[in-house]
């Protein structure tokens, strides 16, 4: 029998008229870097909880008390979600189920474009970073320069790469009609993601997200609202009104609700606008100091540091509310006014 090429069969063609080939091969490829991804978050998982274990540890073995540990855990919490997420997407994509295309798309594309701004904002704040180590006193720990810029790149091209690189080809592998047309060849049962347009899954992932990160933060017992600081009961309490606010936006948008069109987009411009006049109030080294997120002695050694940063901060919560408004204006058509909403195509937008 001869061995010949095989090609990837034909799933039909588009509105263009251009065929559709099977895209399995490639959608199998990235359930396996699924996997690995998931595999290595899991192990950043496991070394913050064995981090927080050491710390409680040694420090009540030298009869101290127990640093504040919030920032630990909020690592431990990021690493566990994101592995979580990858090796459910990894299992997904190697099972070629039909919601991984729209749960890829809407995750992925808002984090590149994120990442892109942080990346760029990240690279004038580097110039600032180095200038400030330079004029550190490191006569008791000498490090020499070129170490500390070494340092420095090799951050730079691991932010570059996590926030930018790793979304960025999970949008070019995933998007498409051919995409598509093979997850639903191969998976004919329909799922919670087809009755709602990719676009506004996107939206309702997304305040799933904040939601669960106010969570995260809610033992810092810490919350600035237009520059006005609650702590301990009170913050707790106002973090998890925001936070059960971005749950019913979340299942009002996946409903498509004109409420939750409303309520989403008020939502996200109080988030933005309270972020930027608070840090117009505040200076970045004042809001550290009042929240308690770094020793003084550390914020006046880096103080010039903040003060460089803080406009990048303020204009990055501006830029996002405006960015905000216009995405929901572009969504808006979708959102009924009436309980009942046709089912649309996931892919549309």
């Amino acid at each position: 029998m001869d061995n010949e090429y095989q090609s990837p069969r034909s799933l039909g063609t588009d509105s263009g008229g251009n065929t559709q080939r099977d895209k399995s091969i490639r959608i199998k490829g990235m359930g396996v870097v699924q996997l690995v991804l998931g595999g290595l978050t899991a192990l950043l998982f496991l070394s913050s909880m064995l981090a927080v274990v050491v710390q409680q540890t040694l420090t009540t073995a030298a009869g101290g008390a127990v640093p504040n540990q919030v920032s630990l855990w909020m690592s431990v919490i990021l690493y566990g979600l994101a592995a979580a997420f990858f090796i459910w997407l990894g299992v997904g994509s190697l099972r070629l189920r039909r919601w991984t295309q729209p749960i890829v798309l809407s995750i992925m594309w808002p984090t590149v474009i994120i990442g892109l701004v942080v990346f760029i904002g990240s690279l004038f704040i580097t110039v600032d970073l180095v200038e400030l180590i330079g004029q550190l006193d490191t006569s008791a720990v000498p490090i020499p320069r070129s170490v500390v810029e070494a340092v420095i790149v090799f951050t730079l091209v691991l932010l570059f790469v996590i926030y930018v690189v790793i979304p960025g080809v999970h949008v070019l592998a995933y998007r498409g009609e051919a995409v598509r047309q093979t997850l639903r060849s191969h998976d004919e049962q329909e799922r919670w993601t087809d009755n709602c347009p990719t676009r506004v899954l996107g939206l309702a992932v997304w305040l799933v997200l904040t939601g669960v990160s106010l969570l995260a933060a809610a033992p810092m017992r810490v919350l600035f609202v237009f520059g006005i600081l609650l702590k301990g009961g009170v913050a707790i309490v106002a973090i998890l009104v925001l936070a059960g606010c971005a749950v019913a936006a979340a299942w009002l948008t996946y409903r498509q609700r004109r409420a939750g069109w409303w309520v989403t987009l008020a939502f996200f411009e109080f988030l933005c606008l309270s972020s930027a006049h608070t840090f117009i109030v505040l200076d970045l080294a004042e809001f550290y100091r009042q929240a308690g997120l770094m020793p003084a002695d550390q914020i006046e050694q880096i103080g010039s540091l903040f003060d460089s940063s803080t406009p990048w901060v303020v204009g990055f919560f501006v830029l996002n509310a405006v960015a905000a408004a216009a995405y929901m204006m572009t969504v808006r058509k979708y959102f009924k006014p009436t309980e009942s909403t046709e089912a649309v195509e996931p892919g549309a937008s």
